[in-house]
């Protein structure tokens, strides 16, 4: 398990191992992720990796991103963003209250 914090650490981290020929993918959705445009410039660092992906949402719903030769496959490593402990409100969370909630969530899935 590799917990980034915040979004410019889980968008390096994904296109990291995507340049290391690693499939990554949404647990939730199974959906793969495909490096955008964005992801080549110097800009992606103030990108999400996956729009509809905020943070805010991840919190929400137990998801995180799966990283494996191939996809559907036993992945080697889970990808969890987390909020970054420097973020100010409202894009924070106190006491990593949601953040436990989230790892807690997980760990009943199987998946930490």
């Amino acid at each position: 398990m590799v917990i980034a914090l915040g979004t410019a650490a889980e968008h390096g981290l994904l296109n990291l191992f995507r340049k290391e020929k690693q499939s990554v993918w949404d647990a939730l959705s199974c959906k793969p992720w495909r490096r955008h445009p964005i992801s080549m410039s110097p800009c992606w660092t103030v990108e999400y990796a996956e729009p509809e992906l905020t943070l805010k949402a991840r919190l929400e719903t137990p998801t995180f991103w799966r990283v494996g030769r191939f996809m559907h496959e036993e992945a080697s490593w889970h990808v969890i963003p987390i909020h970054h402990p420097a973020a100010k409100p409202p894009n924070n969370d106190p006491g990593y209250e949601k953040t436990l909630k989230l790892l807690s969530k997980l760990r009943s899935l199987g998946a930490v």
